[in-house]
């Protein structure tokens, strides 16, 4: 279904908020997303003074702060270091590109996640209406909604430089009981991807090659717990960063180098099986906001988001969602 054709995107007349490699104390908490193929990852951390994307280059943190918000989180990154933001305090989306933020809401919808990027600058994500949610693909503005058959939510999380997706999707039964299933997205065909056991399974991440990661939870002992996995040529290897009970699995480049994050707190990077933390320098003030351009009308309150991660206690918020099948006007 094509929403939209060339629909230009809304450049917000501001900077982004920055700071780089600002030697403070530790924030308490750094959630890495997805890592491009020079190195760089994207990504989240709290501190007292809010949550804040960021890009981690060799160390380097560049601050990626929503003027207005407390609540900004960095999702995709593709090779030219542009990233998905993600307004959690507004549920508004924006793609980090040259210092500025552009609006990247889908048209017609009542709030926008992009979460994914690839080098040809096509987006991926979620749009919904207060109900339920649905996937799309946005290439060059023009809009097509991506939705699993049977399913009450699509989420796209990533696409590759083939235009492969991988994400999750939601189903219910008539007992009103709810499962979340991983997907692949090639060729015009939804595949499930569900690791075998799992209670729960999310695709988060994809290479060139078709690598694809994500997270699995299931109930070990009477108690549940999450994993982080790679599916490659029909195989499913899990990926537990070493003496946690929890892992939770997001990106994957194109020399198989993985990010993820441990005990929602701490995040990591793989490579080749050799693992090392990843904590971002806490900000030390609250950046003064830039002048913006105001959007006609006044913010609705919408649904927060946050990221879903296996872990224990995690939030994994999603709007109210209805088994009804209802078809959105864009």
């Amino acid at each position: 279904m094509r929403c939209s054709a060339g629909i230009p995107r809304l450049a917000l007349a501001m900077a982004a908020a920055l700071e780089v490699g600002f030697a403070g104390p530790l924030s308490f908490q750094t959630v890495p997303f997805a890592i491009n193929n020079q190195g760089q990852i994207s990504g989240f951390s709290s501190d007292i003074a809010g949550t804040h994307g960021f890009i981690d280059t060799n160390g380097i943190f560049t601050v990626i702060d929503v003027p207005g918000s407390t609540d900004t989180l960095a999702y995709g990154i593709n090779d030219a270091a542009q990233v998905i933001a993600f307004d959690n305090t507004h549920s508004k989306s924006y793609l980090f590109t040259g210092g500025h933020l552009l609006d990247i809401g889908v048209p017609g919808s009542t709030y926008t996640w992009a979460e994914g990027i690839n080098d040809a600058g096509d987006i991926v994500g979620a749009f919904g209406d207060g109900r339920r949610a649905w996937g799309y693909v946005d290439h060059a503005g023009v809009i097509t909604r991506l939705e699993v058959p049977g399913s009450i939510e699509t989420d796209p999380y990533a696409i590759n430089n083939q235009g492969q997706i991988v994400g999750r999707y939601v189903t219910i039964t008539s007992a009103g009981v709810v499962a979340d299933h991983g997907f692949l997205y090639s060729n015009g065909a939804f595949i499930t991807l569900d690791v075998p056991g799992a209670e729960l399974t999310d695709a988060t991440g994809i290479n060139d090659a078709g690598q694809i990661v994500g997270s699995f939870g299931i109930t070990e002992n009477g108690a549940f717990h999450g994993h982080g996995f790679l599916f490659y040529q029909g195989i499913f290897t899990t990926i537990d960063y070493p003496g946690s009970p929890d892992t939770d699995v997001r990106g994957i480049n194109n020399i198989g180098q993985i990010v993820g994050a441990i005990g929602n707190r701490t995040g990591f990077l793989d490579n080749a099986g050799v693992f090392a933390p990843i904590e971002e320098p806490a900000t030390a003030f609250t950046p003064e906001p830039k002048s913006f351009l105001l959007l006609a009308g006044a913010l609705a309150v919408l649904p927060r988001r946050k990221p879903r991660l296996f872990l224990p206690n995690a939030s994994r918020n999603r709007p109210k969602i209805t088994p009804a099948t209802r078809t959105l006007s864009c």
